[in-house]
C-alpha cells in the first residue's frame, strides 16, 4: 500500500470507491475528491466542517468516546445536512488518531442519515460496509443525491470539478403559469397556481392558509390539514416585544429607517436557532428522520432522539421555564383532533426527556412537528416559520416609527451594560 511520506495518507482500496486512511483529517486535499476517508479524528463540529470544505465521497471518525453531550459524533449530522456520508467506530474497536486502525477493525458505532442511505448500520465493520458499495451505481456520492431532486454526484469528479456547466435558457417552475396575453408576452392573462385558475377561482373563495398550503403542497388542503396549518400559523404570528427579532424591527424604526428594513432586520434576526427558524429546519429535520419507516418507536422516542440528535432542536426553556405557549398549540391540536404522527412521537419523546433533563417541547419545536404531519420540508418549515411571525414584527415596528430615539429604552435594565475595561489615565475610576 503506497504511502504518502509527508501526510501519511495510505491508500487502503484503490477502488471504485477509493478508499484513504490517514490519522488525521487535516490531511484532507483537493486531491481525495470523491474518495472515501478513514481518519482518526473524532467526529465533532470542528473536524467535520474542515471535511465539509472538500469534495469527498464519505467520511469515517472515531466517536472518542462520545464525549460530553456527545460532541464526539456531532460532526455527523453537519454532513449530513451537506448530502455527505458519514459515521463513527466505537473508540474501543480502533484507536484514536490511527486512520489504519479505523479502516481494519473499525465498527461503526454512529452513522449519519446518508449514510444510512447506503447501508451502513450501526455494529457493522467498517470493511464490510465499504465493500459493499463497490456494487452501488452512482459515481463518487454512490447514488445519494445532495439535495432532494438534484443529481450532483459528478460534481466530486476531479474532472469535472471545475468543468463549465451548461447554462439554462429558461426559467422551470411546476408551481405557478402565467398565460401571455395574445400581442403581449409579458402580461399574463391568467395565473394558474399548480392548475387552478389563481384570480379566477381561488382569490375570494380560498382563505391565506388554504393557498398557502397549495403553493407547498402542490394540492389544495382538506378540512384537516387546512385547520392544523391555520391553527400553527397563528401560534407564531407574533414573538413579543421582548424577543430579538422584534426588538431588532423596533430599533430600526426608532432609528428612522423604512419598514422593509425594519421587516428585514427582524426576520434576518429570527433565522437563528434559538427560538428561531434554524430551530425549525432543525427540529422538522429530526422529526422527518424519526417518522420514517423503521426509524424509532414512541416507547424509546426521547433516548432515540437524544442519541442522534443530542442539542435536541425544538426542546428547551422559555426564560428559564416551560414553554406555556407549545403547551397551549398541543392542547388545541389535541382538542381539534389535529395531532399527527410526528407530534405524537415529538409528544412521547418529550415525556422521556423531560424525566431526565426537565426540558420540554418550545413553540418551534410544536410547530415544526406540525409542518411534518403536514408534509413539509426543512426549508418550507422554516420559511413558513418566518413569514407566520411576519404581522407581529410589522405590527412593533409601525407602532415605534413616530417615537424619538430617546424615547426607547436601550437596555431593560441598566446593570445588564457592565464595562470591564480600562479607565482613561488620571482620571477617578483609574486611581482607584
Amino acid at each position: 500500500m503506497p504511502i504518502h511520506p509527508a501526510l501519511r495518507v495510505t491508500v487502503v482500496d484503490s477502488g471504485p470507491p477509493k478508499v484513504l486512511a490517514m490519522d488525521s483529517i487535516a490531511y484532507l486535499d483537493t486531491s481525495h475528491a470523491g474518495a472515501i476517508v478513514c481518519c482518526g479524528s473524532h467526529g465533532g463540529t470542528s473536524a467535520a466542517q474542515f471535511a465539509a470544505r472538500f469534495p469527498v465521497g464519505a467520511v469515517v471518525f472515531n466517536d472518542a468516546g462520545f464525549g460530553k453531550e456527545a460532541a464526539g459524533i456531532r460532526g455527523l449530522d453537519l454532513l449530513a445536512a451537506k448530502g455527505v456520508p458519514a459515521a463513527a467506530v466505537d473508540n474501543t474497536s480502533a484507536r484514536i488518531g490511527e486512520g489504519i486502525d479505523v479502516w481494519e477493525n473499525g465498527r461503526f458505532s454512529a452513522v449519519n442519515q446518508p449514510a444510512e442511505m447506503l447501508g451502513w448500520r450501526v455494529g457493522q465493520s467498517v470493511r464490510e460496509a465499504i465493500s459493499q458499495l463497490g456494487q452501488v451505481a452512482g459515481g463518487p456520492r454512490y447514488g445519494v443525491p445532495l439535495a432532494p431532486g438534484r443529481d450532483r454526484s459528478d460534481d466530486t469528479d476531479p474532472e469535472n470539478f471545475k468543468a463549465k456547466r451548461e447554462i439554462s435558457q429558461r426559467l422551470r417552475t411546476s408551481i405557478w403559469k402565467e398565460e401571455p396575453r395574445p400581442g403581449n408576452q409579458f402580461y399574463p392573462e391568467r395565473s394558474l397556481c399548480h392548475g387552478y385558475d389563481f384570480y379566477g377561482e381561488l382569490l375570494g373563495e380560498r382563505p391565506f392558509a388554504h393557498v398557502a398550503y397549495l403553493l407547498l403542497r402542490s394540492e389544495l388542503p382538506g378540512p384537516r390539514e387546512a385547520a392544523a396549518l391555520d391553527l400553527l400559523m397563528t401560534a407564531v404570528i407574533n414573538p413579543g416585544p421582548r424577543h430579538w427579532a422584534s426588538r431588532a424591527a423596533m430599533n430600526g424604526a426608532v432609528g428612522g429607517t423604512s419598514i422593509g428594513n425594519c421587516v428585514l432586520a427582524g426576520l434576518g434576526t429570527l433565522q437563528g436557532e434559538y427560538h428561531g427558524a434554524q430551530c425549525v429546519a432543525d427540529a422538522t429535520a429530526m422529526l422527518r428522520w424519526a417518522v420514517g419507516p423503521g426509524n424509532v418507536e414512541p416507547s424509546g422516542a426521547g433516548a432515540a432522539l437524544t442519541l442522534r440528535y443530542p442539542g435536541l432542536p425544538g426542546f428547551g426553556l422559555l426564560y428559564s421555564e416551560r414553554d406555556g405557549r407549545a403547551e397551549r398549540l398541543v392542547e388545541l391540536l389535541k382538542s381539534k383532533d389535529l395531532v399527527g404522527p410526528a407530534t405524537k412521537l415529538a409528544l412521547a419523546a418529550e415525556e422521556d426527556i423531560a424525566r431526565e433533563r426537565l426540558i420540554w417541547l418550545t413553540l418551534p419545536g410544536v410547530f415544526a412537528a406540525g409542518c411534518v404531519d403536514l408534509g413539509l420540508t426543512e426549508d418550507q418549515a422554516a420559511g413558513l416559520f418566518l413569514i407566520s411571525s411576519a404581522p407581529g414584527i410589522l405590527a412593533h415596528a409601525a407602532e415605534q416609527r413616530n417615537r424619538r430615539w430617546n424615547e426607547y429604552p436601550i437596555y431593560w435594565d441598566p446593570k445588564l451594560y457592565c464595562y470591564e475595561g480600562a479607565s482613561p489615565p488620571g482620571t477617578e475610576e483609574d486611581d482607584e
